[in-house]
């Protein structure tokens, strides 16, 4: 009996002892370790000074405290981390199954300072390993659960020396429920959620989590307000071509993760997003678009599904200015990344075997609306001589149920109505797969001079008014690298006019130019106008002094192509190529054209009046010939008319034709004959029944000529005058009744 009390004080001393002993290490010994030896291991490690000023821990609880951590920056001087507290619970029995289970993780007063260096470096840049370590044998991952963790009071700051920018990231709260490899028994009682101030901008993400029966699913609320865009554009991987100074989000998100027992999982995000004063630039500075406003309604995105729907994208007058440059480039590409990275940022190749292609499900997005609302459309081209400038505002634009899923079409209205009476409306139906589009178009009095650049590179005359209307259908398409695209209605040209460049005079125009019945295609290439009516159209033709017509120097540009042999082997190659095109009808009504001709002197006039006429079925291909008919008055007096067939081609010219004037009184022509046949015309009239065939460039002409009562008057003195006796020679023509038939 007394050795078995012996064993048992000894048994309680040395359990005493050891009680003390763990005792003596858990709350001195460990604590002592760790603030000083472990500080010192950090040092010598991480190449910067570390210090702790308390250590607390309890070995029953295995509770550890850890408090006022510091790391210094290799040079000193500046802290480079740091935090006020480290909370530590872990799990004593985690230990013995050979796992690390932390049943509570709390980190309190995290610091962080992070510098981007003028070299592009960082100041950790060192702390990174630069060499692959070499392969070792693989060992059993690690078996860990970090639960209920909680980071408060927290702060990063990030100073970019080569942009002379500072970021502040402040005020982080974050809980994250666990990080785990193994399963936990632990009891989970903090929610997911993150929330921090961003250069100013408050950012708040709050979660739950929620166990089903046959699935659990973890949801986290993102909410922030005013975030800068442009602070971050700097850092993109992607080099970018454009500036943006200005632009803010803010975002009313939430995130899903639900993991099923027997399917795959779901990460789905829906929300609000909204954009405010986005504005792009080119890199010298020139502005490209802005946007006041953009609100992005998501009904969700579905990572996993690989499928989006966004309830609904408003745009409030945003503001694009596109520009042609005088290279020929265009401003909008500078939206296109560049390829390849700057040479700054370059990293190593590394070989890697081909992949294969992979033929997964396509994402497929669906935007049930879209709504831009009082746009402004600019297009600038400097590429031509003048530069070509035009505006469109206001602009509404919507789309309703559009997909980019196979073989479904979207509902597309397009409105356009400024105070000088330019209007555009488009309605009908659109799709991205395959593209199409049908649209019902209707362009009303939209003012073309602004298109003179275009005119400038073609022919030496400018438009002083006129306005364009139109209305039909537009069909297109792109499949199988061939563009479709179809036009079926009318257009209008009215109140047009121009003026001769060179001598700024008047030169043509009409009141009113209607063509109905389109068929346009562009493959195969077809045109077809069922009618043409040209009303009240006028010219002025003028021959100069120096023998030149105004009407021909207009039309033809210096260096132009279409002159000599060359040219004229050109014109017969595009006519091979040309487009099938067929015209039914051109009514002309109310013409007037007036002939000057200052070569001689006096001046010589002519005008036509009262012009009009028909032609009926014009084919320019020359398959079938077309009907002529003709009229109007010479000088308001001598009536006249053509009447016939024409074939227009040029290989294969067909013309039949009648020409009728009937009293055209000979003393108009004095300056003619005065200058040629040396005598003035006191009195006398001409009669003409003219007709010509011309056949694959043979000419049969019948003319009959009947001049009445022709009597010169007094000699006109001219050095271009003929010699012979015109005067005896109209004697002798002459019958008894005074009059000259000619039967050429």
């Amino acid at each position: 009996m007394k050795k078995l009390m012996d064993r048992s004080k000894k048994a309680l001393i040395v359990c005493l002892a050891a009680f003390a002993v763990y005792s003596l290490a858990g709350f001195f010994l460990l604590p002592y370790l760790i603030k000083t030896v472990a500080a010192d291991k950090l040092t010598e490690a991480l190449r910067r000074k570390a210090s702790v000023e308390k250590v607390y821990f309890n070995p029953y609880s295995f509770s550890l405290r850890i408090s006022g951590f510091k790391l210094m920056e290799p040079a000193g001087g500046e802290v480079f981390a740091s935090f006020g507290e480290l909370t530590v619970n872990l799990q004593g029995r985690s230990l013995i199954k050979g796992g690390l289970t932390v049943k509570e993780l709390i980190l309190d007063k995290f610091y962080l300072r992070a510098v981007h260096n003028k070299d592009l470096s960082y100041n950790f840049t060192d702390l990174i390993p630069r060499q692959k370590p070499a392969a070792e044998p693989e060992k059993a991952p690690l078996k860990f659960s970090f639960n209920n963790i909680r980071v408060t009071n927290g702060s990063v700051a990030f100073i970019d020396l080569p942009k002379d920018k500072t970021h502040a990231v402040t005020d982080i709260n974050a809980t994250i429920p666990f990080i785990s490899s193994i399963p936990s028994e632990v009891e989970i009682f903090v929610k997911p959620s993150f929330g921090a101030t961003v250069n100013g901008a408050p950012f708040e993400f709050k979660g739950e989590s929620k166990p089903f029966a046959d699935s659990s699913e973890t949801s986290l609320d993102i909410n922030f307000k005013g975030l800068v865009i442009p602070e971050y554009l700097a850092y993109s991987p992607v080099p970018l071509k454009f500036r943006m100074p200005s632009g803010t989000l803010s975002a009313d998100l939430a995130l899903s993760y639900v993991q099923f027992r027997d399917k795959g999982p779901e990460l789905t995000l829906k929300g609000l997003m909204k954009f405010r004063g986005l504005e792009f630039q080119e890199a010298d500075g020139s502005g490209i678009a802005r946007f006041p406003s953009i609100d992005v309604d998501i009904a969700y995105v579905n990572a996993f599904a690989r499928n989006a729907r966004i309830s609904s994208i408003v745009l409030d007058r945003p503001d694009i200015s596109i520009v042609r440059k005088k290279d020929g480039t265009i401003n909008a590409m500078a939206f296109v990344p560049s390829s390849g990275a700057p040479a700054e940022q370059e990293e190593p190749v590394v070989e890697e075997k081909p992949e294969e292609k992979k033929t997964g499900q396509p994402f497929t997005v669906e935007l049930d609306s879209l709504g831009v609302k009082k746009a402004r459309l600019s297009f600038s081209d400097l590429s031509r001589k003048s530069a070509f400038r035009v505006a469109l505002e206001p602009i509404d634009i919507s789309l309703k149920g559009f997909t980019t899923a196979p073989g479904k079409k979207a509902d597309l209205a397009f409105d356009y109505k400024n105070p000088s009476g330019e209007a555009v409306t488009a309605k009908g139906a659109v799709s991205i797969n395959p593209v199409e589009a049908d649209i019902d178009l209707n362009v009303a009095s939209f003012d073309i001079r602004p298109v003179q650049p275009y005119i400038d590179d073609a022919v030496r005359i400018a438009v002083t008014k006129g306005r364009a209307s139109a209305k039909g259908t537009v069909s297109a398409g792109y499949a199988d690298k061939l563009l479709r695209l179809s036009y079926r209605g009318g257009a209008s040209l009215n109140g047009f006019s121009t003026i001769d460049k060179v001598h700024r005079e008047e030169l043509a125009g009409w009141s009113t130019l209607a063509i109905d019945g389109i068929e346009f295609d562009l493959s195969p290439r077809r045109v077809v106008v069922k009618s043409v009516a040209l009303s009240d159209f006028y010219a002025n033709i003028t021959r100069g002094k120096d023998g030149n017509i105004n009407l021909l120097e207009a039309v033809t540009m210096p260096g132009a192509k279409g002159t000599g042999a060359k040219g004229q082997a050109e014109a017969r190659t595009a006519d091979k190529s040309a487009a099938y095109m067929r015209v039914d009808s051109v009514a002309l009504k109310g013409g007037k054209v007036a002939f000057r001709d200052s070569f001689i002197d006096p001046a010589f006039a002519l005008g036509l009046d009262g012009l009009s006429g028909r032609v009926k079925g014009l084919f320019l291909d020359g398959s079938k010939l077309a009907d002529l008919n003709l009229s109007g008055k010479i000088d308001k007096y001598a009536p006249f008319e053509v009447t016939g067939k024409i074939n227009p081609k040029k290989d294969e010219l067909l013309v039949d034709m009648r020409v009728q004037l009937n009293g055209y009184d000979l003393s108009s022509v004095t300056p003619y004959s005065g200058r040629y046949i040396g005598y003035r015309i006191d009195k006398g009239k001409i009669f003409l029944d003219l007709g010509y065939l011309i056949d694959k460039r043979k000419l049969d002409a019948k003319n009959d000529v009947l001049i009445d009562q022709i009597t010169l008057g007094e000699r006109v003195e001219s050095p271009q005058a003929t010699s012979l006796p015109v005067s005896f020679a109209i004697s002798l023509l002459k019958d008894r009744r005074g009059q000259i038939k000619l039967d050429v």
